[in-house]
């Protein structure tokens, strides 16, 4: 039987399929905004705009790179944040070892 670990921020790695959950819920609301974006700008009284947007290819090709693009910036914040919020403590074994001593 495994045991759990001993650091209470654990559930903050999200690895496996929760990493997959995540990032696909994240393309989902991604792709939703900028559906709600790209209805809306095509609204707009632009001629190259409403032009541009009116190609469903491009419309497609916003949804997707954008979505993509926005989880990378979106892990990001979540790691940074992470991070910020529960640094990770170093134990006094490791702290006392200098850099040379690690690398043997």
């Amino acid at each position: 039987m495994a045991q759990r670990p001993a650091d209470w921020t654990s559930w903050l790695n999200v690895e496996g399929c929760g990493f997959v959950v995540v990032t696909g819920l994240l393309l989902v609301m991604n792709a939703m905004l900028l559906h709600l974006v790209c209805t809306a700008l095509s609204a707009i009284q632009w001629n190259s705009l409403q032009q541009a947007l009116a190609n469903p290819k491009v419309i497609q090709a916003v949804l997707l790179i954008g979505s993509v693009l926005m989880v990378f910036g979106q892990w990001w914040v979540i790691e940074r944040m992470t991070a910020r919020w529960f640094p990770r403590r170093i134990k006094e074994s490791d702290a006392a070892e200098s850099p040379e001593e690690r690398a043997k």
